[in-house]
């Protein structure tokens, strides 16, 4: 992306926070980019008190990850998998594939069978990297965090950079993946208090 000379009013008011980030390298994003950070996660623990002494592989991250940890808990015949908020992204059934769009994961039996109780965590962290966001992310950078705020040329290496995390932002002026509108992240991030206003846009 070429970044060129030209006032874009991305913040118009409201309750404005910000904060620093880094910009993952590889990336020249203009100001008004919707930010996510890099999320990663641990390999599953199983709980002291397991009767199976099955395993958990093929870990993989979502784009709409969260931080925090993700438990499995047997229910008898298979596991929920319960979101570090508490609820459930879905059902794994032993010995085989389980996707989501928070977490993807395989349970493997072992010799000894699984039982109602047993437990696996698996911890799931930022990595103090952020990139644009994107619904097709593999990084967990899926999920609409900050709103860049200057221009930041980190094609060559990690770059430090800000990012607002709340206020009032001009729909026509945020930026996000080719093939996606700032529309498809509206809702989740007034829930961080990042509101979108519809304006005629432009240079003004």
């Amino acid at each position: 992306m070429d970044n060129v000379s030209i006032v874009r009013n991305v913040l118009l008011g409201g309750w404005v926070t910000a904060r620093a980030n880094t910009i993952a390298a590889g990336q020249n994003l203009l100001k008004g980019t919707v930010l996510s950070e890099i999320k990663s996660a641990t390999a599953a623990v199983a709980g002291e008190g397991n009767t199976g002494d099955g395993t958990v592989g093929s870990i993989a991250i979502g784009p709409k990850v969260k931080k925090g940890n993700y438990r499995l808990v047997c229910t008898g015949d298979g596991f929920n998998v319960i979101t570090p908020e508490g609820s459930s992204c879905g059902y794994a059934a032993v010995d085989t594939a389980f996707a989501s769009d928070e977490i993807s994961l395989t349970i493997a039996a072992g010799t000894a069978a699984f039982v109602a109780g047993d437990v696996f965590t698996i911890a799931v962290s930022g990595t103090g990297t952020h990139r644009m966001v994107s619904k097709a992310a593999t990084d967990g950078s899926g999920t609409a965090e900050q709103v860049l705020m200057v221009d930041t040329d980190a094609t060559e290496a990690d770059k430090s950079g800000k990012g607002w995390e709340s206020g009032e932002f001009d729909a026509a002026h945020l930026i996000v993946a080719e093939g996606e509108s700032a529309g498809d992240y509206r809702d989740e991030m007034r829930v961080r208090s990042m509101i979108q206003i519809e304006t005629v846009g432009g240079n003004y």
